[in-house]
């Protein structure tokens, strides 16, 4: 880190990745997971070569944002930004 080009843009960085595996989901931002959302959610996980959100939110470090019938944007995000949406 010492020695990076940019040292403040790194750390910006460093800390948004902290922010999205570490951070705590807030309840009044979360998505219902039901209908388009619910299908979307669906494709970009089957594109990916998953059955479901909980797998993959394991392998990604996100299972602490996980919300039973609800996803959290910053998962969402993630999720699309992984299958390329």
């Amino acid at each position: 880190m010492d020695d990076h080009a940019d040292p403040v843009a790194e750390l910006r960085r460093l800390l948004a990745v902290h922010e999205v595996l570490h951070g705590a989901s807030d309840p009044a931002e979360l998505l219902p997971l039901e209908g388009e959302l619910a299908a979307e959610v669906r494709e970009l996980l089957g594109a990916l070569g998953y059955d479901s959100l909980d797998r993959w939110a394991g392998l990604e470090n996100l299972e602490g944002r996980l919300a039973e019938g609800r996803i959290d944007p910053v998962v969402l995000a993630h999720l699309r930004t992984a299958a390329g949406a």
